[in-house]
């Protein structure tokens, strides 16, 4: 009888293993670099413009997972330059950074996958500048408050002794306003720097 339990509970361990999910973590990740400007580029130049994006995103990520459903995460986002063009002439590029501590709210299914969603807000550090030789502005640097949300999927089995590996689209929105050098009017855009990337995790 003592035999049967003790195989009982050895064929046990493996799940109750894999049900262990809370700990501190660690990880970095890699992707594109997506961005919306809300009109803000006509607003600078007075014409047309159309974006485009040149350059990877990087990610650093430390977070605390309390159980299946729920961690809290910060993470710092370098996102590539993000280019505004007129008549397919480059007119203005940004570059921006972000430091996001965002709730990461999904569930942790026994075979390691876990689907989540994420909701937070930072601080984005944007430097907008002229590309071309016309000055449409003077060149602005600003910390801006900064809203955060996306989704993502999170393969961790209990094989992989803590690592995790995850892909995820996440977005930065926060404001930029114009002022008119004539009307003096203000026109505020909401931006939109975005990456779909992904990840690897430690969990200690």
């Amino acid at each position: 009888m003592k035999k049967v339990v003790l195989l009982a509970a050895l064929v046990a361990l493996p799940t109750f293993a894999a049900q262990k999910v809370d700990g501190f973590y660690i990880g970095a990740g890699i992707g594109d670099t997506s961005y919306a400007d809300d009109g803000f580029g006509k607003s600078v130049t007075n014409g047309a413009t159309s974006t485009e994006t040149d350059g990877a995103s990087f990610k650093l990520i430390g977070g605390y997972q309390f159980n299946k459903i729920a961690a809290i995460e910060a993470q710092y986002t370098k996102y590539g330059t993000a280019n505004t063009k007129l008549s397919n002439t480059k007119a203005l590029t940004m570059d921006s950074e972000s430091l996001i501590v965002a709730a990461n709210l999904g569930y942790t299914f026994d075979n390691g996958l876990r689907p989540y969603g994420v909701i937070g807000a930072g601080i984005v550090s944007w430097d907008v500048r002229n590309a071309g030789s016309t000055a449409y502005l003077n060149n602005k640097s600003s910390n801006t408050f900064a809203v955060r949300a996306g989704l993502g999927l999170e393969y961790a089995p209990a094989m992989f002794d803590g690592w995790a590996v995850r892909a995820g689209y996440e977005v930065d929105a926060f404001a930029a306003d114009v002022e008119d050098s004539l009307t003096k009017k203000t026109t505020e855009h909401t931006l939109g720097m975005g990456s779909f990337y992904i990840g690897s995790t430690y969990k200690f």
